[in-house]
């Protein structure tokens, strides 16, 4: 799978960032933390998911995390998304770019689209943002 943002190309497959087609050198688990936001950019990772993604068989502390996520900002930095990387404290993190699936399959869809039929625009509404009323977070119908 490959996806464009910005003027990035992120490829699976070959496990390649490129930047106007110039390869960022980055290192296995940044790339493999970047993957795993990009596919799920849909929602905010828990940390946890990432750790147990990324370092399945190892024990690592948070900053391990925090480091991995410092070096794929530093990446997304030089083609001008700074903000590419949304944090969530205590919760986890969120890629939020405009991204185009050029393998014409895609991990995030609505009941009423199939997989891979769209090219995902502005991203879902922020889960944590203020509600009509002034709740957080809690699913309409449920206060």
């Amino acid at each position: 799978m490959h996806w464009r943002f910005a003027e990035f190309r992120l490829d699976e497959d070959r496990r390649e960032l490129k930047l106007r087609d110039r390869e960022m050198a980055l290192q296995p688990r940044v790339l493999d933390v970047l993957l795993h936001l990009v596919c799920h950019r849909d929602r905010v990772v828990p940390k946890d998911e990432l750790l147990e993604t990324v370092w399945p068989d190892a024990i690592v502390t948070e900053s391990s995390l925090q480091r991995a996520i410092s070096l794929a900002r530093a990446a997304l930095r030089e083609g001008g998304l700074e903000e590419a990387i949304r944090s969530y404290p205590r919760r986890g993190y969120r890629f939020c770019p405009e991204v185009d699936d050029t393998s014409g399959a895609s991990t995030v869809g609505t009941p009423s689209e199939p997989v891979g039929s769209r090219v995902v625009g502005t991203p879902p509404p922020d889960p944590f943002s203020p509600a009509p009323g002034g709740q957080r977070g809690a699913p309409a119908g449920t206060r």
